[in-house]
């Protein structure tokens, strides 16, 4: 199952490989997901992609992947439930927008300097 749900900056697809996708699941995805837009506002979209892995017991895994200019940032985490598997890619993609962002201002002050000089 497949949803694409767009937001004030940026589109937003979650999809669940091999299953369906409960109302419940998916308000919670869209509810942590929207956290990575309040850091940036330049993201143009989000993939959420949840899916089963193997038969073992934490094989819960969920892959983010957040489309900002000049990089992809992507991330893969695997838990017992999805919701914990959301949480941990969502607080592992907060430290990459935080870097990259980081980085885009370290540039843009070269950048400036440059010009002023």
């Amino acid at each position: 199952m497949r949803n694409v749900m767009n937001t004030q900056s940026s589109k937003v697809v979650i999809q669940l490989i091999d299953g369906r996708l409960s109302r419940k699941r998916l308000e919670f995805v869209r509810k942590h997901v929207s956290k990575l837009e309040l850091l940036t506002d330049r993201i143009s979209e989000i993939r959420v992609s949840l899916r089963m892995d193997g038969g073992t017991e934490s094989s819960k895994v969920c892959e983010i992947s957040v489309s900002v200019p000049g990089k992809n940032l992507f991330v893969s985490k695997k838990s017992d439930t999805f919701e914990e598997s959301v949480d941990l890619s969502v607080n592992a993609l907060k430290h990459q927008l935080e870097s990259w962002k980081a980085t885009i201002a370290r540039q843009s002050r070269s950048v400036r300097g440059s010009i002023e000089s």
